[in-house]
């Protein structure tokens, strides 16, 4: 599963988070325990937490959680694309993006961080993924103004 996070701007409820499933067995229903809302895309979202439950058409659940975060800025900006190549990939994975990126995370499939790179300064970063097995793995991105999930295989 990806999703696109949009932090909410000077308090104005304009967060959205959108998700974009890969795999299982289409149809998908969603589930935001937050709201009760059953649809793909979120908005006009506060700060918080928001948790979810996607399930596939051979009713395989998928159960997760995301952050919307505050931002204050003096000026509007537009949602910074995000790029991750290669993927599947075996000994590193290249993260491009418009900003510079501020931090990125390597999260299991139940949301436990195994890498993680703070205070991260350009728009391209190299993670080394030769201490990571086989496998699938979510790439949290985070830029000044976007936070990025995107699956990432292992090979």
């Amino acid at each position: 599963m990806e999703a696109e996070i949009v932090n909410e701007r000077d308090n104005m409820q304009n967060g959205k988070i959108c998700l974009n499933v890969l795999g299982g067995k289409a149809p998908y229903t969603y589930k935001w325990s937050n709201s009760g809302l059953s649809q793909r895309c979120l908005e006009n979202l506060t700060a918080g937490t928001y948790q979810v439950t996607v399930t596939d058409a051979n009713e395989c659940n998928i159960y997760t959680s995301f952050i919307v975060e505050s931002v204050v800025e003096s000026k509007e900006q537009v949602s910074t694309p995000v790029q991750i190549f290669p993927n599947p990939a075996s000994e590193n994975v290249l993260i491009t993006a418009e900003t510079d990126i501020t931090s990125v995370d390597i999260l299991q499939t139940d949301g436990l961080s195994v890498i993680s790179m703070k205070n991260i300064h350009g728009s391209k970063t190299i993670i080394d993924l030769m201490p990571l097995s086989a496998g699938n793995y979510f790439i949290k991105v985070k830029t000044q103004t976007i936070t990025k999930y995107f699956r990432l295989i292992k090979i």
